[in-house]
């Protein structure tokens, strides 16, 4: 699924940023992700931020990837852009009640065309009898000239207007197709809308409910942590017991596979290595490490 959109950041009164405009998508290409991607300008400066489940996993300034730690030098543009999303998507509900009103008003519009082309078409009947009684009238004028030539002028006076009027039905009758063939345009795109509005209805549902997914396997992955957490301070432990380390502190790194484990990057023997493999099986069934940075933070990567 991949749904994009356009959107234009509006200036806000007392403010040094300029918005010069904006693109986002987002997408569940991964299971249990909700990926958004947003592009904008502001103040001659690009930025660029992904994230997964609503949360900043990258910002770019410029092209340029900006490490985790310094996002807080960001954090009023992230806020501005942020939000801009949010009045995006209550604009959006407003088009869908827009494009209700309009089909509404498609359809009066529609039911006036058909009583317009009714009277055009009754008008046209009225101009054809007016023309057969200027013939009758012709008729008799021969029997009786004077008569004839009182009512041959008044059936010429006749036939005058019944074309005027036949000319003014045929108008009102183009007039009437046009009108109607524009209300059934209108119906059509108020057709449209609404159906693309029901699209987004639903897919809206999808996403809440993939939203309730991701948040089970987060709590998933929250237990498993703490889970690595217990049996990382048992390793350590041990590890000081069997005298491999002295103490915690002396601890910088410790790496296993399927096949070895190094304690401060020095391979231990075999049957070190076989003992904590039986005892953490977790650790050992992929590529596991744990690093101490210079800084003191600590942190633990499995790849299987």
């Amino acid at each position: 699924m991949l749904l994009t959109a356009q959107t234009a950041l509006a200036q806000q009164p007392a403010q040094r940023h300029h918005v010069a405009g904006s693109n986002y998508t987002i997408s569940n290409d991964e299971p249990g992700k909700s990926k958004e991607t947003v592009n904008t300008v502001i103040d001659n400066t690009s930025y660029r931020l992904i994230m997964i489940n609503d949360q900043l996993t990258e910002l770019y300034v410029d092209g340029k990837l900006v490490p985790a730690d310094q996002y807080s030098r960001y954090e009023e543009t992230i806020k501005k852009i942020k939000e801009q999303l949010r009045l995006d998507r209550i604009q959006a509900k407003k088009d869908q009640e827009q494009a209700m009103k309009d089909q509404a008003q498609a359809k009066i519009q529609q039911e006036k065309a058909v009583k317009d082309q009714l009277q055009a078409k009754i008008d046209q009947e009225a101009a054809m009898k007016d023309q057969a009684q200027a013939k009758l009238q012709q008729d008799k004028s021969v029997k009786d000239q004077q008569q004839a030539k009182i009512q041959q002028e008044k059936a010429a006076k006749d036939q005058q207007q019944a074309k005027i009027d036949q000319e003014t039905a045929m108008k009102d009758q183009a007039a009437a197709k046009i009108q109607q063939e524009k209300a059934e345009e209108d119906q059509q795109q108020a057709k449209i809308q609404q159906e693309k509005a029901a699209e987004d209805q639903l897919q809206a549902k999808k996403d809440q409910e993939q939203a309730m997914k991701d948040q089970a396997a987060a709590k998933i992955d929250e237990e498993r942590a703490k889970e690595d957490q217990r049996l990382m301070k048992q390793l350590i432990s041990d590890l000081i017991k069997d005298g491999i380390i002295g103490d915690e502190k002396s601890l910088q790194s410790i790496r296993m596979s399927s096949t070895e484990l190094l304690v401060n990057g020095k391979k231990q023997p075999d049957e070190v290595y076989l003992k904590y493999k039986t005892k953490y099986p977790r650790f050992a069934t992929g590529n596991f490490s744990y690093e101490v940075s210079n800084d003191g933070n600590k942190s633990i990567h499995m790849h299987r």
